[in-house]
Order: structure tokens, then C-alpha cells, then sequence
């Protein structure tokens, strides 16, 4: 599905559906006792993190230290399709207990988000823990998911998009923190926050040079095929010796705040290619935005520029980075 797309379904249904689950929420909480769940080790815990692969390279201290108190085999991830080689890349979490939803058709859509919900009722999951932050289909999925403890952001008197009252641990949003601190931080108010805080995150944040972070050393007979792959790019033979740049730009879709300016990219490599004349630049993308970044290419028209959009799989993009990162290239 177009990200536009995802976003609508997300404002017209996901309002409504927030509001009306909330009410049923209200509802049921007259006629039933409710009693604070307490975390054990036995519980079983889901992450959800649909969108964003390099968020959830930062949530892997957050997922370390939910292995740590539930195991490995009670720690569940769900993500979208085109999003989840990075938990296979990271290696943190069993195959079997990363819950996929597609998301390239919305008919797919809709049949996977049912057989997950479905899955994950069956298996009583305990504990969710949402790290999408505005995301309202996130705290929909997580009321439905039937975990007893649901710790999510809650938007209080902030300016941020109404995701009902749908969570157990309601968070307040810190834009002065890390995301990486933040993420740590869901874990840590999900087993030791007192839920008669509102709101609940007055916990002690874990320093950022203490949060741990996933390392990833490529063999090298991979990065020969990257240099490989370059040689025949640039058809060049001093690759090895040559200083690259990456550049991607498209940063997000899904977020186009953070999106930079496509005349920005070209004025950049320019630049850069005016300072050092032996300078590579490569674009990188996803497989759908190989035509607009051949087009971005050919405006720049240097033949130290090339484009390796749709051209790589997810482990080679990263042994790509990889490359880049050793260089130290300035």
C-alpha cells in the first residue's frame, strides 16, 4: 500500500475506532473489577514497531532487556512485510515469534492483521509494549491484542494525534530524549512503574552511553562482492582506494517532515564533488524509488555519481554502509 494510503485509513478509521474502543474500554471497566497486572518472568511480551527498520535497530537494548526478563522464547516482534529484514539481520528474536503483517495489498492487509490478533490471543500475550509514537493503528492493535499490560504514548494536554485511551501505561512523550533511551524506557515502566502515576514514566532514564547498541562485522568475502558491484558501477579499478559517499533521498514516506529537499541532494553532491575531485557518490533506495533516483543521477550528469537504488538486497545495503563507515571517509 501507498503511504498515503496507510496514512488516511490511519486519520478516517483510526479516530473513530480509537474513540469507540475507548468508550467500550470505559464500558466494560463499570462492570468488572480491575486488577493491576503484575509482570513475571513467565510473561510473554510483543513489540510493535511496524515501520522504520532503523528505529528498530534502537530498540535493540529495549528487546536485550526483555529477553533478559521474560527469555528469548517469550519476546515477540510484529512488523510490516517491508520492513522486517532487520530483525532477521539483528538475530535477537526466534523466526518463528516475528508476526509479520502485509502491507502491500490492503486486502492482505486486513486478512494478516486478523490471523496475528488472532495468534496472539491464542498465545495470551502478557505485555505490549508500542513504540510507534503517532501511530493510531498501533494502539488499536495493541488493545485488541488482549495483553493485560499495554504501554504506549498516551498524548495527555500535548499537541499530538488522538490515539484514544486505549493503554494500561500511559507515557508522556520526551522529545529531549534518545530514541534509544526512550524505547529502554517502555520496558522499564511496563515492570516497574507505579500505574497511579499519571503520567507513569518517572523512572530513573538509563544514560545514553549505557544503552546498548547491535554490532554487525560483515565477512569479507561479502564486502569483496560490494567493491565487486562498485567496480562494475564506476568502471573503475582503484575502488578500494577511492573515498565514497552514500547518500539516500528519500528519508521517509511516511514521515515527510524529515524529508530533505531532492534539489538539496544535487547541490550537495555538487559541492562535494567540486571539494574532492576523487570523491564516489552513490545513491542508495528501495526498489521503488529506483526512477526517481536514476533522475536525480543524471541531473547531478558526473561520472563519479552513480545510483545503486533497487539494486541491492537489505544485508548488502548495510555491508554498502559498512564500507563507507570503516573509510572515515573525512
Amino acid at each position: 500500500m501507498q503511504p498515503s494510503l496507510i496514512k488516511n485509513i490511519d486519520h478516517y478509521v483510526g479516530i473513530p475506532l480509537c474513540f469507540l474502543l475507548s468508550l467500550w474500554r470505559k464500558w466494560v471497566s463499570l462492570f468488572s473489577k480491575q486488577v493491576d497486572k503484575i509482570p513475571t518472568p513467565n510473561d510473554k511480551i510483543l513489540f510493535i514497531k511496524f515501520i522504520e527498520q532503523g528505529a528498530t535497530v534502537l530498540a535493540y537494548d529495549s528487546l536485550m532487556t526483555a529477553i533478559e526478563k521474560v527469555s528469548k522464547e517469550n519476546v515477540y516482534f510484529c512488523v510490516f512485510r517491508s520492513n522486517v529484514a532487520i530483525l532477521y539481520l539483528l538475530d535477537i528474536i526466534p523466526t518463528k515469534n516475528i508476526l509479520v503483517i502485509e502491507d502491500k495489498k490492503f486486502f492482505s492487509f486486513v486478512i494478516s492483521v486478523l490471523k496475528t490478533l488472532w495468534y496472539l490471543r491464542k498465545n495470551k500475550i502478557s505485555i505490549c509494549i508500542d513504540m510507534e509514537f503517532f501511530s493510531r493503528f498501533s494502539a488499536i492493535f495493541s488493545y485488541l491484542s488482549g495483553a493485560k499490560i499495554r504501554v504506549g504514548l498516551h498524548r495527555f494536554n500535548a499537541e499530538q494525534p488522538y490515539r484514544g485511551d486505549l493503554m494500561t501505561h500511559k507515557v508522556n512523550h520526551n522529545s529531549h530524549l534518545h530514541i534509544s533511551q526512550y524505547y529502554r524506557m517502555l520496558v522499564d515502566v511496563a515492570f516497574n512503574s507505579n500505574t497511579n502515576q499519571v503520567p507513569i514514566n518517572k523512572l530513573p532514564i538509563v544514560p545514553k552511553e549505557e544503552i546498548k547498541l547491535p554490532k554487525y562485522n560483515p565477512p569479507s568475502e561479502n564486502i569483496e562482492k560490494i567493491y565487486d558491484k562498485l567496480k562494475q558501477k564506476f568502471k573503475l579499478d582503484d575502488i578500494k582506494e577511492r573515498r565514497i559517499v552514500l547518500l539516500n533521498p528519500n528519508a521517509s514516506d511516511m514521515l515527510p517532515i524529515r524529508k530533505w529537499e531532492t534539489e538539496n541532494f544535487i547541490k550537495l553532491s555538487k559541492k562535494i564533488l567540486e571539494k574532492w575531485r576523487d570523491v564516489l557518490i552513490v545513491f542508495t533506495g528501495a526498489p521503488s524509488e529506483k526512477d526517481a533516483v536514476e533522475k536525480i543521477v543524471k541531473q547531478i550528469n558526473h561520472r563519479n555519481v552513480v545510483s545503486m537504488a533497487g539494486e541491492t538486497n537489505f544485508r548488502e545495503l548495510i555491508e554498502l554502509y559498512h564500507i563507507t563507515i570503516v573509510q572515515n571517509v573525512f
